[in-house]
């Protein structure tokens, strides 16, 4: 399969501020890469991985997209860059709060409140409060729990 075929482009729906959010975010990952203090605050996907997780999101064409572990939210966005192309919705869990309201900031700027429903607490407790079922899911909690 060649690279062209598996070139990603942003959603239509892509903003321009939410175009600056995501190269803001990306740049304050680069510079958190040696900070050892705001690592639990950076990025925790690469970009390539989330495109292709919204890319995926948008050819599934889904609408009930589950994400456990929001961290600051950049996979997040991508997956409510794909949401809000398809009429679908996501719904996001963080345990800690300094992650959860990161991300909240981040959808705000985002303009992606709309299409995102965020959750603090653990996972564990709070998925059998969720109706599902789940078109696509997500799961990036912290590694070693």
């Amino acid at each position: 399969m060649s690279a062209a075929f598996l070139r990603y482009t942003l959603p239509m729906q892509t903003t321009e501020q939410v175009t600056a959010l995501l190269a803001d975010m990306r740049a304050a990952d680069a510079m958190a890469q040696d900070m050892t203090a705001d690592k639990w605050l950076r990025p925790r996907s690469l970009p390539d991985a989330a495109q292709f997780l919204s890319l995926l999101a948008r050819t599934a064409n889904a609408q009930a997209i589950l994400e456990i572990g929001t961290s600051v939210g950049f996979s997040t966005v991508h997956l409510a860059l794909a949401a809000r192309e398809t009429g679908g919705h996501v719904t996001t869990l963080e345990l800690l709060p300094a992650k959860y309201e990161a991300a909240q900031a981040n959808l705000v700027r985002g303009g992606l409140t709309g299409v995102v429903t965020q959750h603090l607490g653990d996972a564990l407790a709070l998925l059998p409060t969720l109706p599902g079922p789940w078109d696509l899911v997500f799961l990036d909690p912290e590694k070693e729990l």
